[in-house]
Parts: C-alpha cells; structure tokens; sequence
C-alpha cells in the first residue's frame, strides 16, 4: 500500500508539473512539488530501509524536471532555469544515492546492519 501512495503521488507530481508547463502557472509548480514532497514524507518510514527509495524517487523527480524542459523547448516557451539544473542534478544525486548509501542516507545503512 505504502509503495502504491509513493508511486501514486510522485505520478501526480508529474502530471501537475507538465500541465503547469504548457499553462504556465506557477502555482501548479508549487502544488507540483507539495504533490512530490508529500508522499515521500508518508512513505518514509516504512519504505525509507529500502536500497531503491532514496535514488528512486530523486531519480523520478529528476526525469519528471527534464520532461518539463522538453515540454518547454518543444513547445517554443521561455526554458527556466529550474528545469535545466534541478533536472540533471537530481539525477546525479540518485547516482551518488547509489554509490554512496552511506553519505546520502545513514539512517538507511544503519537499519541494514541491525
């Protein structure tokens, strides 16, 4: 249930922010990322030991920030400058989530130890 709330919402995040795209409207991008942040919060708990949760959904945000430059570009809009740092730079830190558990997440290494 947990993993269907997680991915359910980090979906809605992506549908809210690609419409705030084409709309431009910023509050769609401030519901966007409450819409991302929230069932992070929800699921971390349960789901935080996990080895994929971290660069999961880092990874997710950063596929859904480089779609909205797409989107932009493609449809001959101003690129803001949210899409073309954010959206790269999440994707480095899912890597770096998966290189480095310990530096990212020492919650996570020391519930895999117990």
């Amino acid at each position: 249930m947990r993993l269907a709330i997680l991915i359910g919402g980090l979906a809605l995040s992506t549908v809210v922010l690609l419409f705030s795209v084409l709309y431009q409207s910023y509050w769609g991008l401030m519901f966007s990322i409450v819409f991302q942040v929230l069932p992070v919060l929800a699921t971390r708990d349960e789901l935080g030991a996990r080895w994929w949760y971290t660069p999961g959904f880092l990874a997710w945000w950063g596929a859904t920030l480089l779609g909205g430059w797409w989107l932009q570009v493609s449809e001959g809009l101003q690129v803001s400058p949210i899409f073309n740092s954010f959206g790269p730079g999440y994707l480095i830190m899912a890597v770096i989530a998966l290189i480095w558990p310990k530096w990212f997440n020492s919650w996570r290494t020391r519930s895999a130890k117990e």
